[in-house]
């Protein structure tokens, strides 16, 4: 805003023609309303100050989406004559999107049913009410108006602390998407909506009560979400669930004293059972009857789908199944995911399933722990059974994993951390060692940050890199590849790989110090260590001006070229290879992978570093220098001149490069 003040202040004859040209203002207007219907209201309503030609146009955007979460109390009555006042002034026949979060109180009953006569009067396709108030919970719900259940306009709804009691039938025609949370849905009210939404096809229940059986028949439903259950009631029960059109299911979150039964879901196809049980009557010496009735009917309603996902508290529970010899009927499935670190307590609910999922072809597993705390089940009277050990454990298993034998082809992992202490890559050792028909184990890990490369983290992902490589593998096609969750990901494997020599080397930071220390005194200066940043990775010129320029020295940058050229070659022979790089070229060379070499440095440079690593010279197909350029890093010609060279196209090269 200062920049258009000053320069609205101008005549103009002496405005630059170059500033006349203002692209967001010459962008149609469907374009820039486009870009409104990301922004929240208080944001496009302040574009009006703009010029003329905005004046007026935050009026006629169709996405209206007003917010005060996490803001002041004793503001919120401004927001609610805001959004008043904001509605009188939109001049939009036909909306697309409504939105409103905000702690609701009865209070504001009566501006909330206004806000919603004028969502009926245009039109609305997508409404969202986020009325969440842990202050007026239960009681305190907004009853959403009669007029709203005969609506043909909404394609998705989505609906958080607001009552729903419709006096008459549900006719929401072209209803395709519906979320309710933290709501009270008693009776058979769930099938009713569906019978009165024909399209509906996605439903999520967040942390919704009052339901002891989910009957949906009919309708187009197929994809069904159950996001926790909060119990009102006293003591256990149980929640039956009848879904035979439901394609795909999913159970989450915290089921505070339900039991759920899936009674009839024979066309579900992908199911994920990533949840928790919390009882409202805890026993001690219960033996966690509950939490086994439960899972065991589950397995056995589940055995046919084909995509299935278990969360950590399933796996623990499968633990103790397994532990204890009881009996447990698992899924015969195509893919099979598991959200579960690799720690004593869940080993043999993993045994338990790779052993009994013998068609599975794709095994995904990730490592993070849950971001949710639940009552563990792995207590005193069962620790006991386990024995783990490492290797040993995976290697005492006298099972026939039959899907590792004759099935499974790919293997993913993310959340990966690999410390030699931990139990992750012994499971990976084993894993690798039994896959017969294995084709590709990609392991994604957790990434390092700052901190973590002064603690050494990142040498220890090398040290972890280098022992990946070196495991027995049963199939001797397999392919792997590790990745890092900070990296850019991949869409095809390489085929060529560019390397800048510092990223196999130690930074000279060091050498680049001791060189300057030296040589400064000359002219009187005192090496500080401020250009270091600066010169390291820059082209010889570059970094020359910047020493010229930092220390004032009164000299041409040629003359400091000339005169500090020798020092440096006399501490080349001191830069060490970092841990894991001549394993790496080895690897690459070795499976006929062709690398380039470039870096901003001169040719003849680059060639004289590399001289005190045995066999690198020898491993690059291409070495380019930066005088072989017009422009040094960080422009992209020095890779793109090495893929030209190569006879490669870009797009199937990997640079590795530690800038």
């Amino acid at each position: 805003m200062e920049f258009l003040s000053r320069y609205s202040q101008k005549p103009d004859s002496e405005r630059p023609k170059i500033q006349t040209l203002d692209r967001i203002t010459v962008l149609p207007d469907t374009i820039l309303l486009h870009i409104f219907s990301f922004l929240p209201m208080e944001d496009v309503v302040k574009t009006c100050i703009l010029s003329k030609q905005w004046r007026f146009l935050w009026t006629t955007v169709s996405a209206l989406m007003f917010s005060h979460r996490n803001q002041p109390d004793e503001d919120l009555c401004k927001f609610i004559s805001f959004v008043d006042k904001t509605l009188v002034l939109i001049n939009c026949p036909k909306l697309k999107i409504f939105s409103v979060d905000f702690a609701y109180h009865r209070r504001f009953s009566a501006d909330v049913n206004v806000w919603l006569c004028f969502v009926t009067k245009h039109g609305v396709e997508e409404l969202k009410l986020d009325f969440s108030n842990k202050h007026n919970f239960g009681s305190g719900l907004f009853q959403l108006p009669q007029h709203l259940y005969s609506n043909g306009s909404f394609v998705k709804l989505s609906l958080s602390m607001c009552g729903i009691v419709p006096k008459g039938l549900i006719s929401w025609k072209s209803l395709k998407s519906l979320t309710i949370g933290s709501t009270e849905l008693s009776g058979n009210m769930i099938g009713n909506i569906v019978l009165g939404s024909p399209v509906l096809n996605f439903l999520e229940l967040f942390n919704c009560w009052g339901f002891d059986k989910l009957e949906i028949n009919g309708g187009s439903l197929r994809k069904l979400v159950i996001n926790g259950y909060l119990n009102q009631k006293k003591g256990d029960s149980v929640v039956e669930i009848w879904a035979p059109g439901v394609r795909s299911l999913d159970i989450l979150g915290c089921l505070h004293g339900k039991i759920i039964q899936l009674e009839n879901i024979s066309s579900t196809v992908d199911a994920k059972l990533d949840f928790y049980l919390t009882k409202i009557n805890h026993d001690a010496d219960d033996d966690f009857k509950m939490e086994k009735f439960m899972l065991s009917d589950m397995l056995v309603s589940i055995q046919l789908i084909k995509y299935l996902t278990f969360g950590t508290w399933f796996i623990e529970v499968l633990s103790m199944l397994e532990i204890k010899g009881l009996p447990s009927v698992l899924p015969k499935c195509k893919r099979l995911m598991l959200h579960t670190p690799i720690q004593e307590r869940y080993l043999s609910g993993i045994v338990n399933l790779l052993h009994s999922s013998p068609d599975v072809e794709t095994l995904i597993i990730n490592m993070t722990p849950p971001s949710f705390e639940f009552e563990t089940c792995f207590n005193a009277k069962i620790s006991n059974f386990f024995n783990v050990d490492g290797e040993s454990y995976w290697t005492s298993k006298q099972k026939l994993f039959r899907c590792l034998d004759l099935r499974l082809k790919t293997i993913r992992i993310s959340g990966f951390e690999g410390r030699h202490c931990g139990l992750e890559i012994p499971f990976l050792q084993f894993l690798l060692k039994s896959s017969r028909a294995l084709e590709k184990m990609v392991i994604n890990g957790r990434g390092v940050g700052q901190d973590d490369l002064v603690r050494g983290a990142f040498q220890d992902q090398l040290q972890v890199a280098e022992s990946l490589l070196s495991f027995p593998r049963s199939s001797k096609g397999a392919k792997l590849h590790k990745t890092n969750s900070t990296a850019p990901k991949l869409h095809s494997t390489p085929n060529f790989v560019f390397i800048n020599h510092r990223s196999f080397t130690v930074h000279p930071y060091g050498i680049v110090s001791d060189v300057l220390k030296v040589y400064l005194v000359k002219y009187g200066k005192q090496w500080e260590g401020k250009t270091a940043q600066r010169i390291v990775g820059k082209t010889p010129s570059e970094a020359a001006a910047a020493i010229v320029e930092d220390y004032e020295l009164p000299i041409p940058t040629d003359t400091l070229m000339s005169e500090i050229y020798p020092l440096f070659c006399d501490q080349w022979g001191s830069i060490k290879a970092l841990p894991g790089a001549n394993r790496l070229i080895k690897h690459l060379r070795g499976h006929g992978v062709k690398m380039a070499l470039a870096s901003n440095s001169p040719r003849a440079n680059i060639e004289d570093k590399i001289s005190y690593h045995p066999g690198w010279k020898e491993s690059f197909s291409v070495i380019i220098g930066g005088d072989q350029v017009t422009a040094g890093k960080p422009s992209p010609e020095i890779f793109l001149e090495a893929a030209k060279r190569l006879n490669s196209d870009p797009s199937s090269c990997l640079v590795i490069e530690d800038s």
